[in-house]
């Protein structure tokens, strides 16, 4: 449980090119049911606003499906055109007024970005927040998703041609799932505390993390999390008495889910992981890393390995153009100003906005970053 609620803490001129959406790497699993649809909010877009440090709009972008996903944008003051951070978050609240203090709660790490000459886009993930459909399914429309918002980024008066993607845990997994598609615009990218593959998310050394992932998926396939399913407004371990797991679904949400009858179905890291139902578009995604990465990871997190395995994989030219970070807290632990040892100028160390933009500011200017070494591991 402190695991879902963690999670909710958290540039040169050029021609604009123009890049061909790929076929959805979800197109053979449809999306499941709603049983309890979460309408689509009746809010419109508002004037520019002043916070984080520069004008937020909220733009809602239709998708090929007639989806409406909902981009909360922060530009800095001055005119013109800026090098864009996008990232994309499924554990934002709904709203029926943007403020400035929704803008703040939500895009709050946008200041550094914003202050430092970033425009910064916010993806609110399909059926998270304000953006449009049923449920959130995990992994299965965000990357579809993300490459049409970056098409609309690159019609908008703000940008400048250049792209650097952001995130953490999930976000970060976001941040490099796209790559498998053309993307010459995208700079660099940033991943703290990233997932790797879906099987390495769910799996270790032949165990499935039931208390993890599993517990996890079941509290945000639906927006409403457990309240009006068989199981109540279950928000602790019974969950984990209802048994056979594999009838999770059933017992949560009155249907079966394929997808989840695979992943426990399947606890060997084989062909059925590379079907495209399965997210065989990572593996290509990840092969195909050609740019500048700043890996940020905490040694005692949950996905410590997998982050290591991503920089492992790395060629030597890309180690050579990249950076990977270490520091000594878990996944969601933030910090204490009276620690010892606190890495940068912030108290939030697997999210560090400082970090990030020295590191995307050196790719644009061809310098090296001063907060990191790159080509090599930094530990704290």
């Amino acid at each position: 449980a402190a695991l879902g609620i963690s999670f909710a803490l958290t540039l040169s001129a050029c021609e604009t090119p123009t890049t061909k959406v790929p076929s959805s790497p979800s197109a053979s699993l449809p999306p499941t049911e709603a049983v309890s649809p979460v309408p689509s909010p009746n809010v419109a877009a508002q004037e520019a606003i002043p916070c984080c440090g520069g004008y937020a709009t909220v733009e809602f972008v239709p998708m090929e499906d007639g989806t409406e996903i909902c981009c909360l944008v922060v530009t800095p003051e001055k005119e013109g055109k800026f090098p864009t951070v996008i990232t994309q978050n499924c554990y934002q609240a709904a709203t029926e007024e943007f403020t400035a203090e929704y803008f703040e709660s939500c895009v709050a790490d946008s200041s550094a970005f914003v202050e430092a000459g970033y425009a910064f886009v916010m993806i609110q993930t399909r059926g998270t927040a304000n953006s449009q459909y049923e449920s959130f399914l995990a992994y299965i429309h965000d990357t579809d998703d993300e490459l049409q918002v970056m098409d609309w980024i690159r019609q908008q008066d703000f940008y400048n041609g250049e792209l650097f993607c952001n995130g953490m845990s999930y976000m970060g997994f976001t941040s490099m799932s796209h790559l498998y598609a053309p993307h010459d615009d995208i700079k660099a990218i940033s991943m703290q505390c990233p997932v790797s593959t879906r099987y390495d998310a769910w799996y270790q050394n032949g165990f499935i993390k039931i208390g993890l992932m599993g517990y996890w998926q079941a509290m945000m396939h639906r927006p409403a999390g457990f309240e009006g399913t068989a199981l109540g407004n279950t928000m602790d371990m019974t969950l984990f008495n209802t048994f056979p797991y594999i009838d999770w679904p059933v017992e949560m949400y009155s249907e079966q889910d394929a997808y989840w009858t695979g992943i426990l179905t399947h606890p060997e890291d084989g062909d059925w992981w590379r079907t495209e139902a399965a997210g065989s578009y990572i593996y290509d995604a990840i092969a195909a890393i050609d740019i500048p990465v700043l890996l940020y990871e905490n040694f005692y997190d949950i996905f410590y390995e997998d982050s290591n395995a991503i920089w492992n994989g790395f060629s030597e030219e890309q180690k050579a153009r990249s950076a990977f970070v270490i520091s000594q807290f878990g996944h969601s632990y933030t910090g204490s100003e009276d620690w010892p040892l606190n890495v940068g100028t912030s108290t939030t160390p697997n999210y560090n906005a400082d970090y990030v933009v020295d590191f995307f500011d050196s790719v644009r200017s061809g310098t090296e970053p001063t907060a990191v070494e790159l080509g090599t591991v930094t530990y704290y």
